[in-house]
């Protein structure tokens, strides 16, 4: 499944390593390769030297035909027999989608689930995916040190930082789980903590004090008596 921070993740990893280009072997070499199927892409990969990699996160053979079919007796090997996903398979096009789909299939591999939960670090999770892709680093190796260093093709600084790895998974270094802005909780035992300020230009003006109005009290019957009389009201 996939979700916002792993979609930010994917495409920070399809840019590192490919330039955003679907269409492009290792090497810079340009192949239509959304037009090809999987079944495609791997027969041309068979007939190049080494284990190649192929579209925008540069998938490896060895590891394209991990998604496709389930392993082997022998490690390193895979029953053809025997398919992984139905809906990813040797006919399936290797188009954006696919590949989209193959690449959030390897970063869950990794171990994003466990990430996502909390169980793993920001920085374990870094780790995990710089062993899939050679051009992210390894933060615990340095800040642009790939975890592929001493190979003699990955001695170069890597394009991205661990610290740029570590902000695109919305984590600081260190912490666990999601980092998501929460609510500011009132401040228990105030009742107005909770209460919206109003801007003062927004305010009513304090209301002037006033006596207070006395309320009406009965009238005297003698007075209103005599008041009745001179109004011709009563018979004398």
């Amino acid at each position: 499944m996939s979700d916002a921070r792993k979609e930010q993740l994917r495409e920070l990893i399809g840019r590192v390593e490919s330039n955003g280009n679907y269409n492009i072997m290792v090497g810079g070499k340009k192949v239509p390769l959304t037009d090809m199927t999987v079944g495609e892409v791997l027969e041309f990969q068979d007939t190049l030297k080494g284990n190649t990699a192929a579209g925008k996160y540069q998938i490896k053979k060895d590891t394209l035909k991990s998604l496709v079919f389930k392993p082997g007796k022998e490690p390193g090997t895979y029953s053809d027999k025997l398919r992984n996903p139905s809906d990813f398979n040797l006919d399936t096009k290797f188009d954006e989608v696919a590949q989209d789909w193959a690449a959030e299939t390897l970063i869950d591999r990794k171990g994003y689930g466990d990430y996502a939960q909390g169980k793993i670090t920001d920085v374990e999770m870094a780790k995990k995916l710089s062993e899939e892709w050679a051009s992210l680093p390894n933060p615990e190796k340095g800040e642009r040190i790939s975890n592929y260093s001493g190979d003699g093709a990955h001695d170069k600084e890597t394009q991205v930082s661990a610290t740029e790895v570590l902000k695109t998974l919305n984590l600081m270094e260190g912490r666990r789980g999601k980092l998501e802005p929460q609510p500011e909780e009132p401040v228990e035992g105030d009742p107005l903590a909770a209460v919206p300020q109003v801007p003062p230009q927004q305010q009513m003006p304090p209301m002037t004090s006033q006596a207070p109005v006395m309320a009406p009290q009965p009238m005297d019957q003698q007075m209103l008596a005599s008041l009745l009389q001179g109004k011709g009201m009563m018979n004398v």
